[in-house]
C-alpha cells in the first residue's frame, strides 16, 4: 500500500508538468468569413500593386516638352522672316505643366523672330500642343549666317534652330528644333527657373 501511495504521488507530480491540452478555436462562422474576406482583399491589393508597378512607364515621371518648326519664310528672300512653330507638352505622371509667355527663335545665337505663346495648362498624365507664330520686321539673314546655313544644307545635315520660351513664373524653356520639321522626333526642351527675365526672351533684340 505504501508503494501504491508513492506511485500515486509521483503520478500526480508528473501530471503537473504536462502541457495544457490543445483547445480548438471556438470562433463563430462570421469570424471565419471575415478572415477569408480580409485575406482575399490583401491578395487583390498586392496583385494590383504589382501590376501597376509593372505597367507604369517610369520614363514619364518627368514632363517632356519639344518644339517643331512647321514652316518658315523670309530666310532667303526679301520678305519678313516668320516661323510657324508647335510646342508639344507631355505632362508626365506627377504634376500638371503650364506654358505661356513669349518666344524667340534663334540661329547660332542670333535672334531672328519673336512671338507670343498662348497660355495652356496640361493636366497630369496628358498631352497638349500650343501653336506659336513668331515674326520679325527683318528680311533675309546676315551674310555670315546665310553662308553657314547654306553650308549645313549643302552637307546634307539638318539646320537646327533654337527656340526659347519664357513661360509663367520666369520659367525658361530652351528647345532645339530642325528648320525642316520632317527631321524626325525633336530633342526635349531644357527647363530652368530664372531670377528675372534679363537672360531670357524679353530682353533679346531681334536682328
Amino acid at each position: 500500500e505504501t508503494t501504491t501511495m508513492e506511485e500515486k504521488l509521483l503520478a500526480d507530480e508528473s501530471d503537473k508538468h504536462l502541457p495544457p491540452p490543445c483547445r480548438l478555436y471556438e470562433g463563430t462562422l462570421a469570424d471565419f468569413v471575415f478572415a477569408i474576406v480580409t485575406a482575399a482583399l490583401f491578395i487583390d491589393v498586392t496583385v494590383l500593386t504589382l501590376y501597376d508597378l509593372k505597367t507604369t512607364d517610369f520614363s514619364r515621371l518627368l514632363p517632356e516638352l519639344s518644339a517643331v518648326v512647321d514652316g518658315a519664310a523670309g530666310l532667303d528672300s526679301r520678305v519678313p522672316r516668320a516661323f510657324n512653330l508647335t510646342l508639344s507638352i507631355d505632362s508626365g505622371i506627377r504634376d500638371e505643366q503650364c506654358v505661356g509667355g513669349e518666344a524667340v527663335v534663334l540661329y547660332r545665337g542670333v535672334p531672328l523672330a519673336t512671338g507670343a505663346v498662348q497660355e495652356l495648362c496640361v493636366p497630369v498624365n496628358s498631352t497638349g500642343q500650343v501653336a506659336i507664330f513668331a515674326a520679325s520686321g527683318g528680311v533675309g539673314l546676315p551674310t555670315e549666317l546665310a553662308e553657314q546655313m547654306a553650308d549645313e544644307k549643302r552637307d546634307g545635315g539638318a539646320v537646327w534652330l533654337e527656340v526659347r520660351v519664357i513661360s509663367v513664373k520666369h520659367r525658361l524653356l530652351t528647345c532645339t528644333a530642325s528648320l525642316h520639321g520632317g527631321a524626325g522626333p525633336q530633342p526635349p526642351c531644357d527647363s530652368r527657373l530664372l531670377r528675372d527675365e534679363s537672360d531670357g526672351v524679353e530682353k533679346a533684340s531681334v536682328y
